[in-house]
């Protein structure tokens, strides 16, 4: 009839108008807000400063060479090299070449927790990186690899996104995902169960909070995680 009609277009318009309420309210707060989850950096001066702000650092390097100490070893890497620090101020004496160029990116673990990968393969990666945080990656994997740095930080720039996180949440994600795949593979190790994964984070927990420092017996790591 004509009234329901009529009655159908004013539920539908008034949808309309809180959706572009909704809309305009996001695009503002977003235009007024700087996503800080995700970091780029150009230089070694820029990076240097993603270190001692509670980033995990991703390192590809491009042309030319750098090093660094980490965890007591002295790592010099080259074109086609990956590098990821899961806690950057164990690194030091960072260095490069004259013809160094690499990707840079600082990523805060309260943006990597967000994004909540259903992998425990992660926490195997962590505790290895912790030992070698080198990757040498194949022609295939260094080209996949630049190719997502470059697309997320191009669409990083749409500041104006109406879901910009969201968005370079899924993208980081697809990456992330890369590179278990490639790090999965050159070590050939398999996943964990879910309560070893819990463990293992805690336990990781509690030597950043500087328990190690404190505390060298294994009974009181025992007692704390079990």
């Amino acid at each position: 009839t004509y009234y329901s009609i009529v009655t159908k277009i004013e539920e539908d318009f008034s949808l309309f108008v809180v959706f572009s309420y909704f809309c305009n309210k996001r695009k503002t707060v977003m235009g007024h807000t700087d996503f800080d989850g995700i970091i780029f950096a150009d230089t070694l001066q820029d990076f240097n400063a993603l270190r001692y702000a509670g980033q995990t650092v991703h390192i590809l390097c491009l042309d030319g060479n750098m090093g660094f100490t980490f965890q007591g070893t002295r790592y010099n890497i080259a074109a086609g090299d990956y590098v990821i620090l899961p806690n950057a101020e164990l690194g030091s004496g960072f260095s490069v070449s004259d013809d160094f160029q690499g990707m840079l990116m600082g990523l805060s673990e309260t943006f990597v927790a967000s994004i909540a990968i259903r992998s425990n393969y992660g926490i195997i990666g962590h505790l290895s990186l912790l030992q070698n945080p080198v990757m040498k990656l194949s022609a295939r994997d260094f080209k996949i690899c630049e190719a997502a740095l470059r697309y997320l930080r191009m669409r990083m720039e749409e500041k104006e996104h109406l879901f910009r996180e969201e968005l370079v949440g899924s993208l980081l994600t697809a990456h992330i995902l890369d590179l278990y795949d490639i790090h999965a593979r050159s070590r050939d190790v398999s996943q964990l169960p879910e309560h070893t994964a819990s463990l293992l984070r805690d336990f990781i927990g509690l030597l950043y909070n500087g328990e190690y420092v404190r505390n060298r017996e294994l009974d009181f790591y025992a007692s704390r995680l079990y």
